[in-house]
C-alpha cells in the first residue's frame, strides 16, 4: 500500500502550488513533510494491546466478536491474537484494503 504523510492522511494542503502562495514553488509547506509516513491512513487507529484487553474483557472464550466499525482492522488482529472468532464490518471502502493488508501481514487472511 502507498505511504501517506500525516498531512495527506488529514486532507491538508501539502504543497505551495496554489495561486495564493507567494512563489508557487510546489515545495512542501512547513509541517507537512514525510517524517512519519504510514500506509495506514485511518484517522483513529487503536493500539492492538488495548483491543486485546477489551476482547478478553467482554468476550468469553468461544464467543464471537462483532465489530460494526472495523476501521483499520485492529479488532480483527486482537481477536486473532486472543483466539476469538470475529466478524468485521466497514462501511468505508477506502479502509477495506488497510484491513486486508493488516490481516494478511499477520497471517490471518
Amino acid at each position: 500500500m502507498p505511504e501517506h504523510s500525516r498531512a495527506e492522511r488529514d486532507g491538508r494542503q501539502t504543497t505551495n502550488n496554489s495561486k495564493g502562495s507567494r512563489n508557487g514553488s510546489g515545495k512542501p509547506i512547513n509541517g507537512t513533510g514525510m517524517r512519519n509516513p504510514s500506509a495506514n491512513f485511518h484517522p483513529t487507529v487503536k493500539p492492538v494491546a488495548l483491543m486485546r484487553w477489551l476482547v478478553r474483557l467482554v468476550t468469553p472464550i468461544g464467543g464471537t466478536v462483532l465489530d460494526c466499525f472495523a476501521g483499520s482492522g485492529t479488532t480483527g488482529l486482537a481477536c486473532q491474537a486472543e483466539a476469538r472468532p470475529c466478524v468485521l464490518i466497514e462501511r468505508e471502502a477506502a479502509y477495506v484494503p488497510i484491513i486486508r493488508a493488516r490481516l494478511r501481514a499477520a497471517g490471518v487472511a
